[in-house]
């Protein structure tokens, strides 16, 4: 459940039951959960009996605090790449409006909003090919000789559809 969760960000798991039982959970999560980039926080006591399951855990915790951050900083403005692929890869999620919100002090409404215009500011072709350092200015192209379509050439709705297979990680510096 937690390996594949968008919207958890914050678990805490109190075992009610034997250590037994919170080992096994920790020991299935820890080998599920490297797929999760929502979860920020998360509250399990094993008592020292599975030492290597938390640190797993621990571990994807640190990456999404890591990733969520970058994102919101990209969200305030700084347009690194390396900013920018973190908030593409974590898109819309309550931990990334959280960070938003502590970093710009807005409240969550203008915390949506603007991560909303700064994706979009990713989307559009001539944008992408700016942000991503492939063009200075706008995207063109040699007329080719067959007439066969270029980049350039695509509708919106194509390059947006392509848009959902290229990420901003997808790019070599």
């Amino acid at each position: 459940m937690l390996d594949s969760s968008q919207t958890l960000c914050d678990v805490a798991i109190s075992p009610c039951c034997t250590d037994a039982s919170t080992v096994s959970l920790a020991r299935r999560l820890s080998a599920t959960m490297s797929g999760n980039y929502t979860l920020l926080r998360i509250g399990l006591s094993c008592s020292g009996s599975c030492p290597n399951e938390l640190l797993a855990i621990d571990d994807v915790v640190r990456r999404n605090n890591s990733l969520a951050t970058r994102a919101a900083h990209f969200v305030k403005g700084t347009r690194h790449k390396y900013c920018g692929a973190a908030a593409e890869l974590i898109g819309f999620n309550q931990g990334l409006v959280e960070k938003v919100q502590e970093l710009a002090a807005v409240d969550e409404n203008e915390a949506a909003s603007r991560i909303k215009r700064s994706l979009k500011s990713i989307s559009e072709l001539e944008d992408f090919m700016r942000f991503m350092g492939v063009v200075k200015r706008s995207v063109s192209c040699h007329r080719r000789e067959d007439g066969q379509k270029q980049i350039v050439d695509l509708n919106r709705d194509c390059w947006l559809h392509i848009r959902q297979f290229v990420k901003v990680g997808d790019i070599l510096d």
